[in-house]
């Protein structure tokens, strides 16, 4: 009301100041307009005229010009006859090719409450034109006017009560209608419902409260049962075609613009019926699509920062789970082709999590490459041939230098967007505490701008956010100026969340079930390049060999692969199962640990269905023949086998060491999609498997060297127990990495870039060398 806009308005309605052409009125750019309680008269009349007026642009969706003492309206009729004879004339010259086409008024909401209708016939007009299809609205108020329904049309050709029962039913768009607060006869009701129950179209939402005189039990009954009847016809139009847009202020489906006519002549048991139907059409009130990209190189194949996308994973796993309502919630990964899916599949509210750069958004490529998917890109995909833009509610990008992309979602027409600064770079812990508060209100039905708060708080309180007064700044609600006082998730609570757990969504701490994959060590750096070698090469080749010495870390990075593989089951077609089998953790003689590494397999494959067990007191079958039970139950399935801990050196007089070339020849040429990755020490030599020995297949090597000097320092330094806090660990390894001295020494101190070495110096090393550490480059010049 306070708006200078609405000012000049009022100024020049006070002064009659009637000759205001649509492009000097201030209300050019408005969406809603209330002036309601203004008391203007007749001046009414001029908004009409800008709103209908012949060379009319104004883009007003929703007008409320309750209690404005308009009286008998005439003026207001005769502007909307008017503007009904065009759309009529335009209708008739819809097949004129040199036509100029009508621009329709965009009103969809009219509020003309308290304003003495009853002593004209304005309200009588309005359902003419209603049920002759010239106006649109959805939402029409006409409570508190003392209508009776013996109120005549402009000609006395008809009565109010009469049109009532012909044009309700007729009308293709209204929504809600509200009648209250007037005096209509019980045979004027009588009428209104006869024309509900006989139309094909009709309101799903009638408001008759208050009228005089009061409705008797029938007669809400019958109300009760025409609504339900209206909305059940409602949602079985949404229900079978859900590519209609949802219209009205209730989520009761699509708009009764589908000129498609749908009966109802069953009973109310069959009405009941089609409603639980819909519903199941519809199992959750909320969709939330999370894409996630951590890849492990750039184009020039240097290592990218491994982002905790599971750690972030987890917290929103454990926020929807709080929250308790019914939210589905999908994981995939951030490609160029799931983001089209997700732009197809639609959803509510999309959510990226990655790396950022102010000019694109770091996505995955096969084997873990970047792929820069630019703002341009981006652009064009949310061109649809349509016009319409992205199919989302909200859109969330958890990214670094965000603020472009956030602003090409926005100008594709989704009204919130969360996102980063344009030269802000958001640490992970800053960013997992913002989100998981911001989901878990945004959840529980809170507000888009409550739910932000929420969450900038969060980072404010947060003891893991280093300097927080600076990071709750770098988060950015998009358009500035956009009405955020919306609730996305009107969700309902349910006793479990998720209602249906698909193995995709949940956390991997929940899908490793403990005995087929090992767990990433704590603090797992440095190996991204061997983990793309690694990926693209069991994506490539059938058997890989990961080679290197004692405590290198192998294991780590197989584990780290596995664990890579089985986020991406929405990307990765090649694989489906990952059977890890480590034979170092059997103890015992010789010949019971060679035979246990393939009692481990088979046991995994029974827990896994694919083998059934055998009786307790059978007798253990020859290894050939217990081998050839596993191979055959490998036969059918994509299945990585990791194998560690197996010597293969030919001189050993470990038995497996004998089976394992029969094992592997026998499962590459029976399972034609099975692969292997086998984990073997240096110094085991190339003897038992020659090249070419493997059913025609090579072995590729890929060997694992020890970790730079930069990943050692971070390695050590964030194992080391002297160094208590972040900022501690922090300001020490930029000590270490600008020391301008002999780097070599610190090298070898701290374990030479082996990572067994690393930690038995974080863990071996006394405090007086730690503190001689700590100090090197203290006073020097910082390269």
């Amino acid at each position: 009301r306070n708006s200078p806009h609405l000012r000049a308005l009022f100024e020049k309605l006070n002064s009659g100041g009637l000759e205001l052409s649509y492009r000097q009125l201030p209300i050019f750019s408005l969406r809603h307009l209330d002036l309601s309680g203004c008391k203007l008269g007749s001046l009414c009349a001029t908004i009409f005229g800008t709103l209908y007026g012949a060379d009319s642009a104004i883009s007003l969706e929703s007008l409320d010009l309750s209690d404005n003492l308009i009286g008998k309206g005439s003026e207001i009729a005769e502007i909307l006859r008017d503007y009904c004879d065009r759309v009529r004339t335009q209708k008739f010259d819809e097949y004129n090719a040199s036509a100029i086409p009508l621009k329709k008024s965009p009103v969809e909401k009219l509020n003309l409450a308290s304003n003495n209708l009853c002593s004209g016939y304005l309200a009588t007009e309005i359902f003419c034109m209603l049920g002759d299809g010239f106006l649109n609205f959805k939402s029409l108020n006409l409570s508190d006017n003392e209508l009776c329904g013996e109120e005549h049309s402009s000609d006395r050709s008809s009565k109010l009560k009469d049109i009532l029962s012909t044009t309700i039913g007729a009308n293709a768009s209204l929504i809600e209608l509200d009648l209250s607060q007037n005096n209509f006869s019980n045979v004027c009701i009588a009428n209104l419902f006869d024309g509900i129950k006989r139309g094909y179209s009709t309101p799903a939402f009638l408001h008759l409260d208050g009228n005089i005189p009061v409705l008797d039990r029938n007669m809400l009954d019958e109300l009760r049962l025409c609504m339900h009847r209206a909305r059940v016809q409602h949602l079985t139009i949404f229900a079978t075609h859900p590519e209609i847009p949802m219209s009205g202020n209730h989520n009761f489906g699509p708009p009764a613009i589908v000129e498609r006519k749908v009966s109802y002549d069953s009973e109310q048991n069959s009405a009941i019926s089609d409603v639980s139907d819909c519903k199941k059409a519809s199992s959750a009130s909320g969709t939330i699509t999370v894409l996630f990209s951590a890849p492990l190189v750039d184009k020039s194949l240097r290592a990218v920062d491994l982002l905790d996308l599971e750690a972030e994973r987890e917290h929103l796993w454990q926020c929807f789970k709080e929250a308790s309502v019914d939210i589905d919630v999908s994981f995939d990964t951030a490609t160029v082709n799931r983001m089209k899916h997700t732009f197809v599949k639609g959803c509510d509210c999309l959510h990226y999590s990655g790396h950022g750069h102010p000019d694109y958004l770091v996505f995955e490529e096969d084997c873990g490459g970047s792929y820069e998917f630019t703002v341009d890109e981006l652009r064009r995909m949310m061109q649809s041939e349509d016009g319409f833009g992205a199919p989302f509610k909200f859109v969330f990008v958890s990214a670094c230098h965000s603020l472009l992309a956030g602003q090409t979602f926005v100008k594709a027409g989704v009204p919130h967007v969360v996102c980063c600064k344009h030269e802000a770079q958001i640490i992970d812990s800053a960013a997992l505490a913002f989100t998981r508060t911001f989901y878990l209100a945004l959840a529980k039905g809170w507000t888009v701008k409550e739910s932000f708060e929420m969450g900038r708080q969060a980072v404010a309180v947060s003891p893991a956010v280093s300097n927080p007064e600076e990071e709750v700044k770098k988060f950015v609600l998009l358009p500035p100026m956009g009405d955020h006082d919306r609730v996305i998730f009107n969700a309902n609570r349910i006793p479990t969340w998720p209602r249906n757990c698909a193995n995709d969504v949940a956390p991997l701490s929940s899908r490793r079930n403990g005995k087929f994959l090992p767990s990433l060590p704590y603090n797992f750096l440095g190996r991204e390049v061997d983990m793309y070698n690694v990926i693209r090469s069991i994506f490539s080749q059938r058997f890989t060999s990961l080679v290197g010495s004692s405590g290198i870390g192998k294991s780590s990075v197989a584990a780290a692969v596995c664990e890579w593989v089985m986020m991406r089951q929405n990307t990765v077609t090649c694989i489906k199962q990952i059977f890890y089998v480590r034979t170092d953790q059997v103890h015992g003689a010789t010949r019971s640990r060679s035979r246990s590494f393939f009692h481990m397999l088979h046991k995994q494959l029974i827990d896994a269905g694919l083998l059934v067990a055998r009786a307790e007191k059978e007798a253990s079958p020859p290894m050939e023949e217990f081998i050839d039970t596993i191979v055959d139950a490998l036969r059918s399935t994509e299945t990585l086998l990791v194998l560690d801990g197996v010597c293969t050196n030919s001189n050993s007089t470990d038995n497996a060491v004998q089976f394992l070339p029969y094992f592997l020849n026998s499962l590459f040429r029976a399972a034609s999609d099975s692969r292997v990755l086998l984990l073997r020490d240096k110094n085991d030599g190339n003897g038992l498997l020659p090249p070419g020995s493997l059913s025609g297949l090579d072995e590729h090597i890929i060997e694992v060297e020890p970790l730079s000097y930069e990943n050692t320092i971070k390695l050590f330094v964030h194992l080391v127990p002297y160094a208590h806090t972040g900022d501690e660990r922090r300001r020490l390894i930029e000590r270490l990495r600008c020391f301008d001295g002999d780097k070599s020494e610190i090298f070898s101190l701290l374990g030479e870039g082996v990572p067994s070495k690393i930690i038995d110096s974080a863990y071996g090393m006394d405090g007086d060398t730690y503190e001689r550490v700590r100090n090197l480059g203290v006073g020097q010049r910082y390269v």
